[in-house]
């Protein structure tokens, strides 16, 4: 060391690290409050995402209700309904058992045409 150069007194050394500690605490909570304002904002957003599809699960739950429960019969000169027409009802039904919950039974129509037909019914269609 040179004669010329001192050390510095502690007392010096300590508020200057003092104040360094305090410039990165200042970022350190910067930065963690960005993140939990980013993350409130996520949850937020996927609150307002998961409403609207429930709204539109619920939605098309009434419009499978409304194709499971419809009855086939043929419109005259028809003699038989088409295949067509018997699987939208079959599947109408099958898709609001398994995502919207019970429902009655297949109408007795649409089974005796789905037997006609060799169609599968599922289980929870009988």
């Amino acid at each position: 060391m040179n004669d010329t150069q001192h050390p510095r007194p502690l007392k010096d050394l300590d508020a200057d690290l003092a104040a360094a500690l305090r410039g990165m605490n200042r970022v350190r909570w910067a930065a963690v409050t960005t993140v939990v304002i980013a993350l409130i904002g996520v949850v937020t957003w996927m609150a307002v995402v998961l409403t609207a599809r429930e709204a539109e699960l619920t939605a098309s739950c009434a419009q499978w209700k409304i194709l499971a429960a419809t009855p086939l019969t043929p419109v005259p000169p028809l003699t038989r309904p088409g295949q067509l027409g018997i699987q939208i009802v079959i599947a109408s039904h099958a898709s609001y058992t398994a995502g919207c919950g019970p429902l009655a039974p297949l109408a007795p129509s649409v089974l005796r045409w789905a037997s006609y037909y060799h169609m599968p019914v599922p289980a929870n269609g009988t």
